[in-house]
């Protein structure tokens, strides 16, 4: 918490806009300035709080694994089910669920059976 309080009192200074005003050279530069500093409120908001704070990371979290972890499957690693609706091929995934596609959903995309 502390190490939070501290980039966020140093983010607060750096990013104020009464302590921008001299540095200000064009017109968009105040309300860049404005924009970071309510960005900054708001992340300390949120990681402040530690029922927020859990929250936020566990977030990020799935965000980051989504993007770690997905992989190719080719249809010779899936396993075939005949069903009463046809056939079915499904992967179990790594995370526990599965992927399924269905015959047909492969017949329309031009994967012939």
């Amino acid at each position: 918490y502390e190490e939070i309080r501290q980039s966020y009192r140093s983010a607060l200074l750096q990013s104020h806009p009464d302590k921008l005003l001299n540095s200000i050279d064009t017109p968009n530069s105040g309300k860049d300035a404005e924009d970071r500093f309510v960005k900054v409120q708001q992340a300390w908001e949120t990681l402040s709080d530690s029922r927020s704070r859990a929250l936020y990371d566990s977030e990020l979290q799935s965000l980051r694994s989504d993007e770690l972890f997905t992989e190719d499957v080719i249809l010779e690693d899936m396993t075939a089910e005949d069903t009463e609706e046809g056939l079915e091929f499904y992967y179990q995934c790594r995370c526990g669920d599965s992927f399924l596609i269905s015959g047909s959903e492969l017949e329309e995309i031009g994967c012939k059976l």
